[in-house]
């Protein structure tokens, strides 16, 4: 889920262009969900790395995993990169009291509340999820071919590790300003 090509309608036209995109997401729960955690959430990829990514192929370590692609696909270090982001809410499915005699196959704890959900594992229906998706043009991971040189990796690394303002890369920081302010 990676990756992918965004369609985009072109207004008063039934066409649509193929934007070849890297995307980035993050889905979340609880009161600290926010563009903030979410760009949070990616930055914490880092650690996922011990040294300069490897040439991209999809489905493969570490590619296989939706934190470090949505890292890379921020910290894109192609010419002129461009974010367009969305930050949304599913509300949680409203509780219905008629609903008392019958429990779905799940039992009930002395609480009265499900033991599913007590266990953590509640469907997510059952809880409001916030999500921010984004898509960063040109696309950073191209098949066989490193997202990064050791120059830019290490430039990377020193910004991100050292959390120096000066030292965060553009598109990471434009994403986060971007959604905070969307979301003002």
């Amino acid at each position: 889920m990676g990756l992918g090509v965004r369609k985009e309608r072109n207004p008063g036209s039934a066409q649509t262009r193929a934007i070849d995109g890297t995307y980035a997401y993050a889905v979340q729960d609880g009161t600290n969900a926010n563009s903030e955690a979410a760009v949070k959430n990616w930055k914490e990829a880092l650690s996922n790395f011990s040294s300069l990514p490897p040439e991209y192929s999809e489905d493969t370590e570490p590619y296989n995993n939706p934190q470090n692609i949505s890292f890379i696909s921020l910290v894109n270090r192609k010419d002129n990169p461009k974010v367009d982001c969305v930050y949304f809410t599913c509300p949680a499915k409203p509780a219905d009291p008629d609903q008392d005699s019958d429990t779905g196959g799940l039992e009930h704890g002395p609480e009265g509340r499900n033991k599913k959900q007590r266990s953590g594992n509640e469907n997510t229906v059952d809880k409001e999820v916030k999500a921010l998706r984004c898509v960063i043009t040109p696309n950073a991971l191209i098949a066989s071919t490193a997202p990064y040189t050791q120059s830019q990796w290490d430039q990377v690394t020193t910004g991100l590790s050292e959390n120096a303002a000066a030292g965060v890369p553009t598109p990471l920081g434009f994403a986060a300003a971007a959604v905070g302010f969307f979301l003002l």
